[in-house]
């Protein structure tokens, strides 16, 4: 009983620590719907290098790309892709501002549950999301546009199955970088799809190659605005106005969102609050694929050997697991 007790305490202190060391930041840079936290002091403390303020408006260089990285990236997905503003989807209607964390931490993360802060600095409490950013990141790094992608499909599916989850979210990545998403081939035997299950960024080639296949735009924005930074010495948010299939994955992510509704009813799950090791769970894997194959089917209208290959494999996957 004394263990039991020991093990519930210590989990309501980490828990408690984990509220208060964010709480504790006692800087803050809001920029749109981003409230980026930080602070000079403790162990979180920026390093040195990241307290440059080169363009002298009391921000550190290093914060102020973040936000904008952030803040573009939301541009980007909502303004000229047309993909749903998280912060007015279903599931997180309510929630007011994303929170962004600069702390010292071996990675970076997105959190997909509502939370409220009673910061130090701040007098109001609202409802919003976290994200995690650690304090050393290259000036180049996109992990912020990463993370936001992770914000963008937990506002559409409970689903965090990281074969999927990762490789899309490394896949968003192309859109701020020169060149195009890497390109794997389709997987083609059952086996190979079983594979697919185990992996995680590594799918990047999978979803790069099937949005390259399945693009409508020939690459290119439908729009454009100016995306470059006004920081000194980082490099600009997006290197060009290339991307493929961005359709494709936005289709994807409503598909998953329909069918995840479907296995919440199945499951008797409360539909915006599962909990985490079925969010992840193996049992997800089957519907996933389904609303690939459903993605496929609508956004893909010329398809290559390699396509109905990749098609014919879900569907013998699905009938056999059914």
């Amino acid at each position: 009983m004394k263990i039991l007790i020991s093990i519930l305490l210590s989990a309501i202190f980490l828990s408690a620590n984990w509220k208060s060391e964010r709480e504790s930041l006692d800087n803050v840079y809001i920029l749109g719907d981003f409230r980026v936290f930080y602070t000079f002091k403790g162990e979180h403390a920026l390093p040195s290098e990241n307290k440059v303020d080169l363009n002298k408006n009391l921000i550190p260089d290093y914060v102020e790309n973040i936000a904008q990285r952030l803040y573009v990236t939301k541009q980007v997905f909502t303004n000229l892709l047309g993909f749903q503003d998280p912060l007015q989807s279903k599931r997180y209607k309510n929630v007011k501002y994303i929170d962004v964390h600069i702390m010292s931490s071996e990675k970076s993360s997105a959190g997909d549950e509502i939370v409220t802060y009673k910061y130090k600095i701040l007098d109001t409490e609202d409802k919003v999301l976290s994200i995690q950013i650690r304090n050393n990141l290259t000036k180049g790094t996109l992990t912020p546009s990463h993370e936001y992608f992770h914000i963008l499909q937990n506002s559409h599916t409970m689903f965090k199955n990281r074969w999927y989850s990762e490789g899309t979210a490394r896949w968003s990545e192309s859109i701020f970088r020169k060149g195009i998403a890497k390109q794997d081939s389709l997987p083609n035997s059952q086996k190979q799809i079983e594979e697919l299950f185990d992996k995680t960024y590594d799918t990047e080639g999978v979803f790069g190659k099937l949005t390259y296949l399945c693009d409508k735009n020939d690459g290119i924005f439908k729009n454009k605005i100016d995306l470059k930074t006004n920081i000194p010495d980082y490099p600009n948010l997006i290197e060009d106005s290339m991307v493929y299939g961005y359709e494709f994955m936005r289709v994807f992510l409503e598909n998953l969102e329909e069918i995840d509704d479907y296995v919440s009813k199945k499951r008797g799950f409360n539909k915006f609050n599962w909990d985490e090791k079925e969010q992840k769970s193996n049992e997800n894997n089957i519907f996933i694929l389904k609303a690939l194959l459903e993605t496929i089917n609508a956004e893909c209208p010329k398809q290559n050997d390699e396509i109905i290959q990749f098609k014919n494999t879900i569907e013998e996957y699905v009938s056999k697991n059914e």
